[in-house]
């Protein structure tokens, strides 16, 4: 008597065949993390923004949080550039000022506020008390890599989950060299 199903045997070796082969697969189709390494102008251009602001935005004053565009611009004019050090476990942040001199380091690691993914680099930053408000940074290459974006979102934890509110979207050229 023939059976319309393959011995069991079969279907056992059968499954076992296609999962070592779409073990080893996964991996080749999972794409590299993208990178934003590179040297970037200090001023960058705001795309979003609430509220609304239309002018320049200093990276720097981002990065200390300060959303008040054109007082952050103010405070932090004497930064010529920012360095972004990538690693597959870190990122790294270095301001200088227009002599070259480190100004500012900031520095984030996987499982501590980091994490590259094919769509973008994603660190937290943590506001100083007494707020203790948490702001996600998405870090973005544009204009095939002559420009980065730079979006943040205010992380709010609800009883669902966490929840993001849009602060938002900046461009920052690529410093000549």
């Amino acid at each position: 008597m023939h059976s319309r199903f393959p011995h069991p045997l079969f279907r056992r070796l059968s499954l076992l065949v296609t999962l070592v082969i779409t073990g080893f697969a996964l991996p080749a189709l999972h794409a590299a993390p993208v990178s934003v390494a590179g040297s970037y102008e200090a001023e960058g251009t705001v795309v979003t923004a609430k509220p609304a602001y239309d002018g320049p935005v200093a990276m720097r004053a981002l990065l200390s949080l300060e959303f008040n565009h054109a007082r952050g611009r103010q405070a932090h004019g004497g930064i010529a550039g920012f360095e972004v050090v990538q690693e597959e476990r870190s990122l790294k942040i270095i301001t200088k000022d227009a002599n070259g001199r480190v100004e500012w380091t900031g520095e984030w690691t996987r499982n501590g506020g980091f994490q590259a993914t094919e769509e973008g680099v994603k660190f937290l930053i943590r506001a100083k008390r007494p707020s203790d408000e948490v702001f996600m940074f998405t870090l973005t290459p544009a204009s095939n890599g002559a420009a980065m974006t730079v979006q943040i979102q205010r992380i709010e934890n609800t009883m669902t989950g966490p929840l993001g509110h849009e602060v938002g979207v900046f461009l920052f050229l690529r410093a000549a060299e």
